[in-house]
């Protein structure tokens, strides 16, 4: 009883009780021991949602966005007909046609230009060891992807 009570007025000591390293794995620890309660837990209140007896907030938000969504994919969605043929395309690939197309030529064909440009990007020409920072232009390039 005494050693535990000096472990816990102890305030002379500069060091924690508990390394700073230790805590990741004692928080994976903590969250191990809790996982079989949260599986359990899903799985107690997944056959009450399958009679309706009660919805979940998930149920509640869907059911909300429902509408809404069914309204966005009716006009993304919709068929256009395109006039010969008796083809026809979705709307929203109509969009991104003529959107790649327009900021082609608005840009002055900045996508066939620089595509030089890009390459050396990728292989490094740019780098340089002594500059500051954690990450290279390619990993910038492709985490922007």
């Amino acid at each position: 009883m005494e050693a535990w009570l000096v472990l816990m007025f102890h305030t002379r000591k500069k060091t924690p009780l508990l390394p700073a390293a230790w805590a990741p794995l004692l928080m994976f620890s903590v969250l191990e021991l809790l996982e079989p309660t949260l599986a359990q837990a899903q799985e107690a209140n997944a056959p009450a949602a399958e009679n309706g007896a009660a919805t979940t907030i998930q149920d509640q938000i869907n059911s909300g966005f429902e509408g809404i969504v069914k309204i966005l994919a009716g006009l993304l969605f919709y068929e256009v007909p395109l006039g010969f043929g008796g083809h026809s395309a979705p709307f929203i690939l109509l969009v991104l046609i003529f959107g790649g197309i327009f900021f082609t030529l608005r840009f002055g064909f900045i996508n066939l230009r620089l595509f030089r440009h890009s390459i050396d990007v990728i292989r490094g020409k740019y780098d340089r060891p002594e500059d500051e920072g954690e990450i290279t232009h390619f990993q910038a390039l492709t985490s922007a992807l």
